[in-house]
């Protein structure tokens, strides 16, 4: 009898791999390299980092021997998978009063021969968008505010992003703002000035800094936001 170990390389392209999270099968077929429908895997496995091998089989009889690698589909967020399947032939020849594996032969299905004889799943990950809309409420000290009465302006440096209006109930709130990469963002937030008879502005010297924090924790991206519990207050003076 002898052993044959048929194993690969596991290559995520935008961050390392994470042990066990990506899994492959190994079916046994004949020269044809054709799976019925059905067909069970004679073995599975999972990367150890970046690299993953089936367990050793046992060869009792001389003779070449037909297997199909494919890596599966583990739906991990932000990835995108290789279906490349590989075909691999292992012979099987005499060895004085024993047997020895004689040949090992890989094929990647659209090319002659694997690169080196190697097989090799490259993957990519992409971490998901994701949102945050900023907003805030506007307090009228001596009556409710009225729809639309106070304007405010969000900012990114010194570029103005979006302006937008309270609400009757006194709250306003901006567009959602998109993140495609980890990182910190910082943005202000200012009252526009105005021209309500009565009324004195003391938001538009008092702009609020806010800071959102986007991470990536390898299966997509989160926006945490850290902003100041401040509400403006306007002052009305005596009519």
């Amino acid at each position: 009898e002898t052993y044959n170990v048929i194993g690969g390389a596991k290559l995520l392209e935008g961050r390392a791999p994470i042990d066990g999270e990506f899994s492959f099968s190994l079916y046994e077929t004949d020269a044809t390299f054709v799976l019925a429908p059905g067909t069970a895997p004679k073995q599975t496995a999972v990367n150890v980092g970046s690299a993953f091998s089936f367990d050793p089989i046992r060869y009792t009889r001389v003779g070449t021997y037909y297997y199909i690698v494919m890596e599966e589909n583990t739906a991990v967020p932000g990835v995108t998978y290789d279906t490349t399947h590989y075909h691999v032939a292992v012979t099987v020849g005499v060895l004085g009063q024993g047997l020895e594996i004689s040949d090992v032969t890989v094929n990647k299905i659209g090319h002659n021969t694997a690169p080196n004889g190697v097989i090799a799943f490259v993957n990519t990950y992409q971490a998901d968008s994701t949102e945050y809309a900023f907003g805030g409420h506007k307090i009228l000290n001596g009556r409710a505010p009225r729809a639309h009465e106070f304007s405010f302006g969000l900012y990114e440096g010194n570029v103005l992003l979006q302006t937008v209006t309270n609400k009757a109930d006194g709250s306003f709130s901006f567009e959602s703002i998109t993140y495609t990469e980890a990182g910190e963002y910082t943005y202000t937030i200012k009252e526009m000035e105005g021209n309500v008879p009565g009324v004195t502005y003391d938001g538009v010297n008092a702009p609020i800094t806010v800071t959102v924090t986007v991470t990536d924790q390898g299966c997509g991206i989160k926006a945490a936001i850290l902003m100041p519990a401040r509400m403006w207050r306007i002052k009305t003076l005596p009519s």
